[in-house]
């Protein structure tokens, strides 16, 4: 996939949402494409050698909030998970809200509030939205069960918990489960029976329903919590965000909480900010900001315990301040288990959640005020001045930042709007809260509360708007040129992507084997994409080769013996070879535009392209100029062509052209052309000719055989992913091997890694691979006439993989730094087969299906003693009543 395609930066009204586009998208499509035809894929094949699928959490295929994806077209499937998220983010406010005896007027507002908070905007399309979309949910099961006290009520924190669980990133679980369980704690206390034993051991229940409900939700995640905790030492890097701890978010990013535009939109115009918008961004709007000070300004009309405010605004505090300021707070977050190698900034998810419960409450104190008097005259008015307090330390903070970002801001139109609508608000919110005050009437409460939905529903809107972009469907993962060339020639073999030519990532979608790509994968595979293409290992899970690294890196041996048959790269980008000028420069131009051409001088032998010089270009569109080059025989016959866009010119452009096996004496020219209205370029020019360079072939073994906007060059060096090996070498030493293999390793042998291993080779053999239909089993069959090795060049280091030769177990053996072999001790015709299953999903599956069983069986046990206690106490009823009338 191309620029024109998937280059957000381009097409997009939201640039940011890379991750969704080439990372999680691709996998999520490839697992329920490969789901609807059967075959549960534990693995993707088609990403850096091969990485885990549908055996781990990663892209949250298991849980219900992804379930759109296998049941709605891919087009429509990512707007109906969100809609689900933002139905579970009511769905469980308001069940959580009504245990709380909040108005049924707040429960819109705070789920509005929170699905329309910074990180539910910024972070859709990850998984981590649908973590964060169950927080509410988590809360009123949680609540349920302290309050009710029923051991029935276990499974339901079990099924939600677990259902987070499955989402796939557990940061935000582990997030919300600190959270919950201090709620727990502190919910249960409000309802101590007091310092007796009965009292004490209410308190013990009441811990062992909690902790039974917390241990549910791990065994329903079984499935893939088990298989997670196995594959962390193969696969996942945990000390690689060690350097996250005590880094906080930057200061200025709690102004976005009013002004989501302060450091620019998500299309990249007039960005100026110091960090990433994602990890930023923390809309909450006035509206709801407003509602929280009024929380804390008349706490005491609330109907919830004391302690439960407090829990809500200490949260908010510690929270916040840890975020934004870092120091002690953070510090004391991040000291928790699991919590000191997540980015501060993802606490936003339940930071939103805290802050929308807070301005229910707010709205509530608006519309219902019922003052509580609990407590001691002067304890009740200490809480008054504490929440005053902190009423105003939010708006100072608020003040401070946001006139310090919008001082410094270089775009300040961006502001202006927003600034006069927050002031506005503060006005109307004063005005309702002090006329409620004094005629509380019903008709003046309810346009009161329609005037503070609109101010909270409004911005909100419009700040999703920018955030949740909607494109063409014509989009969402064509097929181009360069996807359709390679799904024709590639076979099972691999290619590699410079200057993500094809987006990285998106070879899962089209099911094209990458070098590169995105995702978890082991040590060794990211040693071998160092050591073949250096600078291409971004990160831990992005592996993206640059368009620098093109000569020396596309004729490497590396790439060879891990099947790279193909390299693709940008068509603005010059192929290697020497350069060749056919004419000079002079001062006269011709003008290439709408429905005309130009034609260069003759060129003799063959090219991988040619080298015009531009001296300008007028009326270019934001979506680039199509060009047509032609390579033209002198009898008019049209020997190759090669169409593409140019979204820039520059003072020469190259054009590539599949002529680099054209022969040595033929004579050609080259004609340019564009279909695109308006836009021209001038060209400098010789008595009608184009100024041109001729980039000839090298001896590089590699054949252009594909062009368009995404150049595509045959490395005829390259071995067969699945191969015969005669001999073995043994290296123990991870350097010297990585050095063997990268400039010595010959194609008939393989490099083995224990001493342990080497065997007697010799034989000369073959391996023909058959397609299984089913992306985990590698069938094939082996021809040999004496023994040695078949060598699987994919990424094979970790445990789940078992190979069998005529139906019986064989070894697989450590090979070539990242791959495996399996050794074949005699001639003969075998047949193989290779089957990977990730590590402990079965028996995972097996304590899921048991655990899902088991809270059936709970559930219909309550059921009918809950029938029974019905008709047991219609007996007594009617008992009473014969008794009453004798």
């Amino acid at each position: 996939m191309f620029w024109e395609a998937t280059d957000v930066r381009s097409n997009s009204g939201n640039v940011f949402a890379t991750d969704t586009v080439d990372s999680v998208l691709p996998s999520t499509l490839l697992f329920g494409e490969r789901l609807s035809q059967g075959d549960f894929a534990f693995r993707n094949p088609f990403q850096s050698g091969g990485a885990e699928l549908g055996g781990m959490p990663n892209g949250g295929y298991f849980s219900p909030l992804t379930w759109p994806y296998w049941v709605f077209p891919t087009e429509v499937a990512p707007g109906v998970v969100k809609l689900l998220e933002i139905a579970a983010i009511a769905l469980g406010m308001s069940l959580f809200l009504r245990r709380l005896k909040i108005t049924p007027a707040a429960w819109p507002v705070a789920s509005l509030l929170y699905a329309s908070s910074g990180f539910m905007l910024a972070w859709t399309g990850w998984p981590q939205t649908r973590v964060a979309a169950l927080i509410p949910l988590l809360f009123w099961a949680t609540e349920r069960l302290i309050a009710t006290r029923r051991w029935t009520s276990i499974p339901l924190l079990g099924l939600v918990l677990g259902a987070m669980w499955l989402c796939g990133f557990p940061a935000i679980v582990f997030y919300s489960l600190y959270l919950i369980t201090a709620y727990a704690v502190i919910r249960a206390f409000t309802l101590w029976r007091g310092n007796t034993q009965a009292g004490w051991l209410d308190i013990l229940w009441q811990a062992l329903r909690y902790a039974g409900g917390i241990l549910s939700g791990v065994l329903v995640a079984a499935v893939h919590l088990l298989p997670f905790v196995l594959a962390s030492n193969d696969l996942i890097d945990f000390e690689g965000r060690g350097g996250n701890k005590g880094v906080h978010i930057n200061t200025s990013a709690l102004s976005t909480t009013l002004f989501p535009y302060l450091f620019g939109r998500p299309d990249f115009t007039h960005y100026w900010g110091t960090g990433h918008p994602i990890e930023m961004l923390s809309y909450f709007g006035i509206g709801g900001i407003a509602l929280v000070v009024i929380a804390l300004v008349l706490r005491r009309r609330l109907p919830v315990p004391n302690p439960i405010m407090w829990f809500f605004v200490g949260a908010v505090a510690l929270i916040g301040a840890g975020m934004y300021w870092g120091g002690p707070a953070l510090a004391l977050i991040q000291e928790l288990p699991t919590l000191s190698s997540s980015l501060s900034g993802r606490l936003r998810s339940v930071l939103g959640f805290l802050l929308a419960v807070l301005a229910a409450f707010g709205l509530h104190a608006i519309l219902r005020p019922k003052p509580q008097v609990l407590g001691t005259k002067w304890g009740r008015r200490a809480l008054d001045l504490a929440g005053l307090a902190l009423a105003i330390a939010i708006v100072i903070a608020l003040v401070m930042t946001s006139t310090n970002a919008i001082l410094n801001s270089p775009t300040p139109p961006l502001v202006e709007r927003w600034l006069q609508f927050t002031l506005l608000a503060v006005a109307v919110f004063v005005g309702i809260t002090t006329a409620l005050s004094k005629y509380p009437h019903w008709l003046f409460k309810v346009t009161a509360g329609l005037a503070i939905y609109a101010m909270v529903a409004l911005p909100a809107a419009q700040v999703a708007r920018q955030w949740w972009t909607v494109n063409d469907a014509d989009t969402f993962y064509p097929q181009t040129q360069a996807t359709d060339y390679l799904a024709e020639n590639l076979d099972d073999q691999r290619f590699i992507s410079f200057g993500n030519s094809i987006y990285i990532g998106v070879s899962s979608v089209y099911e094209l084997r990458d070098f590169a790509g995105r995702g978890f994968t082991t040590s060794e595979w990211r040693d071998l994409i160092a050591t073949a293409v250096p600078g291409a290992q971004r990160t831990i899970t992005y592996a993206q080769p640059p368009v620098e690294a093109i000569p020396e890196a596309s004729s490497n041996n590396i790439l060879d013996r891990y099947g790279v048959h193909y390299a693709t790269m940008p068509s603005s980008d010059q192929l290697p070879g020497p350069v060749e000028e056919v004419t000079g420069r002079v001062e006269t131009t011709l003008v290439l535009s709408d429905d005309s051409s130009i034609a260069t001088a003759e060129v003799t032998g063959p090219s991988r392209g040619v080298i015009l010089s531009a001296a300008g270009v007028t009326d270019l569109p934001w979506d680039g100029m199509k060009v047509e080059v032609k390579a033209v025989d002198s009898d008019g016959n049209v020997l190759t062509t090669n169409e593409q866009e140019l979204r820039q010119v520059d003072d020469s452009i190259f054009l590539a052209l599949d002529a680099d096996e054209f022969d040595a004496d033929l004579e050609w020219t080259v004609e340019v052309s564009t279909t695109t209205p308006d836009a021209t370029i001038n060209f400098w020019s010789e008595d009608g000719d184009a100024s041109l360079q001729v980039v000839r072939p090298q001896d590089d073994d590699l054949n252009v055989v594909d062009t368009g906007d995404v150049t595509i060059v045959e490395r005829d060096t390259a071995l067969e992913r699945i191969r015969w090996a005669s001999d073995s070498t043994v290296i123990e030493d991870r350097e010297e091997r990585l050095e063997y293999l990268d400039t010595e390793a010959t194609p008939d042998e393989v490099v083995l890694e224990d001493a342990a291993d080497e065997q007697p080779g010799g034989g000369e053999g073959s391996v023909v691979v058959t397609d299984s239909g089913d992306l985990d089993i590698t069938t094939a069959t082996v021809t040999t006439d004496g023994p040695g090795w078949v060598i699987f060049a994919d990424s094979m280091r970790r445990d789940g993989w078992t190979v069998t030769l005529n139906g019986e177990e064989a070894e697989l053996v450590d090979a070539e730094h990242a791959g495996a072999a399996v050794y074949v001790p005699a001639a003969g015709v075998y047949e193989l087969k290779l089957e990977f299953v990730t590590p402990g999903f079965f028996p995972g599956l097996v304590v899921t299906g048991v655990t899902l069983l088991g809270f059936v069986g709970v559930g219909v046990w309550a059921l009918v003693a809950q029938r029974r206690r019905r008709e047991a106490d219609a007996t007594v009823e009617a008992r009473n009543v014969e008794t009453s009338e004798a």
